[in-house]
């Protein structure tokens, strides 16, 4: 850990597992290429071991910055779903597109709070699992693939932004 260059790279990488529903959060951990981040030694690590850390959810590292949740990670982890933690219009234009493209590439179904408010997920003991979204702004939109996403923000761009202003 010596090796470890900022705060994020502490984060702690929870499974959760529930009536065989595994639900991974990452806390902001980072990748930095050629580096020993932990996101990296994550990588070097579970490479080994196929299966032991697939999960169902995801939630996405670092409100889905750049420096986090790389092509390989989601090779190894495989969520069917993501979610990104993140504030409308931030100025950080958290998610960035690189992350968007490799959470499609992975076909994980993506869940944004910046576009669709508080989520919310419910595992029953059956294991049958419920996303529910409270927003008055954007109820029922499961953005499930990157192009989606860019076209709305496209084509939306002056309502999320009259959105952010009225915050």
């Amino acid at each position: 850990f010596s090796n470890f260059k900022t705060p994020n790279d502490f984060s702690a990488i929870i499974m959760l597992e529930y009536a065989e529903k595994r639900v991974l959060f990452t806390g902001d951990i980072e990748n930095e290429t050629g580096k020993n981040s932990s996101e990296n030694l994550f990588v070097k690590y579970y490479s080994n071991n196929p299966g032991v850390v697939d999960c169902d959810v995801l939630k996405v590292a670092h409100h889905g910055s750049d420096s986090s949740t790389s092509s390989q990670f989601l090779s190894i982890v495989k969520p069917e779903y993501s979610v990104i933690s993140c504030g409308l219009s931030n100025k950080h234009r958290h998610p960035v597109g690189s992350t968007l493209n490799n959470l499609t590439t992975a076909h994980s179904k993506i869940y944004r709070t910046d576009l669709q408010g508080t989520i919310t997920l419910t595992i029953n003991a059956s294991g049958e699992m419920k996303f529910e979204v409270q927003t008055d702004k954007y109820d029922d939109k499961l953005l499930d693939d990157g192009d989606t996403i860019k076209k709305y923000e496209t084509d939306h761009s002056d309502e999320i932004e009259k959105y952010k202003a009225s915050l």
